[in-house]
């Protein structure tokens, strides 16, 4: 299907080139000249990449050049770059635009879905989603400027937030430096409701950020890329996605479940 919709975009008077983004799953997928080599194409995946993020559901953005377009289309789970010519028809696109958004909503995933991890939790993924919650903390810690205690709070504040709905957070620490860690003795306690619960503390860090000053370019994905194979198998990419396609809803609390 993203074949498909690669090749009917392409097919619009003036386009020369087509990447979509799978928001949740951090693939792209291309249709690019032939004069684009491998290192043009990396320069421009890593541009979408970093842009997607800023790009809510519902918006497009067209940047001007001398030799034609670059249009960026947002939608919930996808971001879609288009390369093009002066002579773009943008009557047209808007039409297939359209149509690749109903086809993509329509559609099951083009990519594997990941094995569900098993009820309990290991150690080492426990000690994965403390670091990756620690990696997203020091992110927005560094944007605005925070000290250690001021993260520190931060993040037991988020924490006391969600342990009602996710009392397995309660089995992870938070020292005065804003390090997270496992209570020695939880390792019995621990289930993959920590993946969940640790989208939701990410995404609660992103929403205390935001609300003091806005900040651009964040991919939670390229942030804890060290850990992307565990925290896919995990389902945590898929539930942060979840949480933060919402139409650009910012967010409070997770849903009574």
């Amino acid at each position: 299907m993203t074949d498909r919709i690669l090749q009917q975009l392409r097919g619009v008077v003036g386009v020369s080139g087509v990447m979509i983004y799978d928001r949740t799953t951090g693939e792209i997928s291309k249709l690019l000249p032939s004069k684009f080599d491998s290192e043009l194409s990396e320069q421009l995946e890593a541009r979408l990449r970093k842009m997607a993020n800023s790009i809510p559901g519902g918006t497009i953005l067209r940047m001007r050049f001398e030799s034609g377009w670059l249009v960026l289309r947002g939608y919930d789970d996808y971001t879609i770059l288009l390369i093009a010519k002066s002579d773009l028809n943008f009557d047209t696109l808007k039409i297939v635009l359209s149509a690749a958004q109903t086809a993509m909503r329509h559609t099951a995933p083009v990519h594997p879905q990941a094995d569900a991890p098993p009820k309990e939790l290991d150690m080492e993924s426990a000690l994965v989603l403390a670091d990756t919650v620690g990696r997203v903390s020091e992110h927005f810690s560094l944007a605005l400027g925070a000290g250690p205690a001021s993260a520190a709070n931060l993040l037991r504040k988020t924490k006391a937030e969600l342990q009602q709905d996710f009392p397995v957070l309660k089995h992870f620490s938070v020292d005065n430096n804003g390090r997270i860690g496992i209570i020695k003795g939880s390792e019995q306690r621990l289930d993959r409701s920590a993946a969940e619960g640790a989208a939701w503390w990410c995404a609660l860090l992103r929403d205390a950020a935001e609300a003091k000053t806005p900040v651009f370019g964040f991919d939670v994905r390229q942030i804890t890329v060290a850990h992307e194979k565990r925290l896919t198998s995990l389902g945590f990419y898929s539930t942060f996605q979840r949480i933060s396609s919402k139409s650009g809803r910012r967010i409070s609390s997770p849903q009574p479940r």
